[in-house]
């Protein structure tokens, strides 16, 4: 799917419980229709060890229902189901733990909380980068300041890219490498 950035919306599924005035998967909605766009959606798994690798979070209806209210990209420490049809959907970039044949019910246990997801400390609003690799996050004041960063770390890795290609001479590509090389 290649890059996606967008908003940071968290929130935490587990296991439902009678006990527990629970919210529901609309409320999640209700928060990403409240966020800037473009939305990654975090999600914690929150399920006892048993269940974790064993319930999508996710599937082809939640994700169309997502994309529909600005979600770009979703994170979660936990499986999705669907997967063909998440795809043929396109739009919607997923780094997940994998994926699994059902689900079962769950309950939106929080929203919009601080969270850890898959080693990642994220909090609400902050801006999330994803792509094939994985993703990284940062506070939305230090956008600007990392937009220029980015440009001018895609512009110094074009230049080397470029170079690289033109030699295969090992001490050269050794410079390249370093730095040292001339312009």
């Amino acid at each position: 799917m290649g890059r996606v950035a967008g908003y940071a919306v968290t929130c935490v599924f587990g296991m439902p419980s009678p006990g527990f005035k629970r919210l529901a998967f609309t409320d999640v909605l209700r928060a990403i229709g409240n966020t800037p766009k473009p939305v990654v959606l975090v999600i914690k798994n929150n399920f006892p060890e048993k269940y974790k690798k064993k319930f999508a979070v996710s599937g082809g209806n939640m994700t169309t229902a997502m994309k529909m209210a600005g979600v770009e990209g979703v994170i979660a420490d936990a499986p999705i189901r669907d997967a063909d049809e998440i795809r043929e959907l396109g739009g919607v970039q997923y780094l997940v733990s994998g994926v699994v044949a059902g689900h079962g019910e769950f309950a939106v246990q929080a929203i919009n909380v601080p969270v850890n997801v898959a080693g990642m400390d994220v909090c609400p609003g902050e801006m999330i980068h994803m792509d094939e690799n994985g993703a990284v996050k940062f506070p939305r004041e230090h956008l600007p300041g990392v937009l220029d960063r980015v440009r001018k770390l895609l512009d110094i890795e074009k230049i080397r890219i470029g170079k690289l290609k033109k030699t295969t001479g090992v001490e050269q590509i050794i410079k390249i490498m370093s730095g040292f090389e001339d312009s």
